[in-house]
């Protein structure tokens, strides 16, 4: 039974204001954005977003949450799946950089909006779950490879960050997410949080390589 034309516009309007949203949130501030001007990158009327958000902080909070939890989703099924550690830490890494890419403003918007005063604690327990499972996950992962030292909320930091300082590299043409730059950096932080020692020649190489040729 197919979904009613009447709700899929709903949906599709509801969505197309979310991206809107966090698109503008993530590159002007919540501040910095009006909510008629989230209504013309949408294309909808300004009232029609208050049928949706009472308020612009109503819309922030929704969207940060809605993002978190398509993270989430992300982050399970592929930590989840079939294989040893090392083929789910770095399907993990894959699919987290695959969601970056595809959703390039939303990093950004984690990063400026997960502690403003105008996040309610619900959606800040958002976060907070992606963040639990995610240390679980390195945890589990750190205890069946005897590596006792850094803590796994550490190392899942330590990701997260060499993920985001990736993704503004990229954004700043200093270097290209292909494939090949993609799994070097998999195997490097696999090495790094399995205490596996040092990574093979051929991706240092590929990042060394890359690097001499951005050099002035």
């Amino acid at each position: 039974m197919g979904v009613h034309p009447k709700r899929r516009r709903v949906v599709d309007k509801r969505a197309a204001i979310i991206d809107a949203a966090v698109s503008l949130f993530a590159h002007r501030g919540f501040y910095g954005t009006t909510v008629p001007e989230i209504a013309a990158a949408a294309g909808v009327a300004t009232g029609s977003i208050y049928l949706y958000f009472k308020t612009k902080e109503a819309l922030v909070n929704a969207a940060l949450t809605e993002r978190k939890q398509g993270m989430f989703a992300i982050f399970v099924a592929a930590a989840n799946a079939d294989g040893d550690w090392e083929t789910r830490f770095r399907r993990v890494w894959r699919q987290l950089v695959a969601y970056a890419i595809a959703h390039p403003a939303d990093f950004l918007f984690f990063e400026m909006h997960h502690h403003a005063a105008y996040i309610e604690p619900a959606t800040r327990a958002a976060g907070d779950r992606l963040m639990a499972v995610a240390v679980d996950f390195m945890g589990a992962m750190m205890t069946a490879h005897d590596v006792a030292s850094p803590s796994p909320e550490t190392m899942v930091s330590l990701i997260w960050g060499a993920l985001v300082g990736l993704l503004k590299a990229a954004d700043q043409k200093y270097l290209r997410l292909d494939p090949q730059m993609v799994e070097a950096a998999g195997l490097v932080l696999w090495r790094a949080a399995s205490g596996s020692g040092a990574p093979s020649p051929s991706p240092i190489a590929t990042l060394h390589s890359r690097s001499e040729r951005l050099s002035p």
